[in-house]
């Protein structure tokens, strides 16, 4: 019974599992420095990366990124020797055949599931580019020869490629807001067919295609009009070509 000028303390318990604790999430080390042994490998060849952090870390791993990126989709053997203040060490890897595909590779560090630094390491193709400086990517066989011509315009070139029984067109500027700078055409001329007509004569110091070229540009008006008319007869080559995956 409650008297008048007492003090009433009302205790409510409530049952259940205590409150867990709050506890600040450790942040990761930060990257002091990253480096590789080479600049360039060859599969099978073993490359080694050191890295120094500013704290120690439970784990560093290596992980492999394409040009653009994405996970390289292949799994990287490497071998981690660390410091025993483990803020610093040394991940030796062997470069698989997969890495070929997508040459340069890129190397980051895993520093407790957060991503840190990046290296290029370019990789030695089975198959060199005929060409420098290099593009990105190993070509995944050898260059071939084949019978070509080329031939310039005023506003672009055109160029016939045998092996790909293929005529190319290049522009030198987008001649409407939805085109290409580059179109391609089968070659459909038979050798001893007449040329289409001309819808005009081409002045002294230029000249109309024929042939090939002048089938796919005499029959197309678009390309007549961004290309313009030729500035020399077209010449016949030799090209080389290479073949990789994009």
């Amino acid at each position: 019974m409650c008297r008048a000028g007492a003090v009433v303390l009302s205790v409510v318990v409530l049952h259940g599992a205590p409150a867990a604790a709050v506890m600040p999430t450790p942040q990761a080390a930060r990257l002091l420095s990253f480096t590789l042994d080479q600049a360039e490998a060859a599969k099978g060849e073993t490359v080694i990366a050191t890295y120094q952090l500013d704290r120690p870390a439970r784990r560093v791993t290596l992980i492999a990124m394409t040009p653009g990126g994405a996970p390289a989709g292949f799994r990287l053997p490497q071998q981690i020797r660390s410091t025993p203040s483990r803020d610093a060490g040394a991940i030796s890897f062997t470069v698989p055949s997969e890495a070929n595909a997508i040459s340069p590779l890129w190397l980051m560090l895993n520093v407790d599931g957060q991503l840190r630094g990046a290296q290029r390491l370019n990789l030695a193709c089975d198959y060199p580019w005929f060409f420098e400086p290099r593009v990105e990517g190993c070509p995944f066989a050898p260059a071939r020869a084949t019978p070509a011509a080329f031939q310039r315009f005023e506003r672009g070139a055109m160029i016939w490629l045998a092996e790909m029984d293929s005529i190319y067109v290049l522009y030198d500027a987008l001649h409407s807001a939805n085109a290409a700078r580059l179109e391609r055409y089968d070659d459909v001329f038979i050798e001893g067919s007449p040329e289409p007509p001309l819808t005009a004569e081409p002045p002294s110091d230029r000249f109309a295609p024929v042939r090939g070229f002048g089938l796919v540009w005499r029959t197309r008006e678009h390309v007549r009009d961004a290309l313009g008319w030729a500035l020399a007869p077209e010449q016949g080559y030799t090209a080389c070509l290479g073949y990789a995956h994009y």
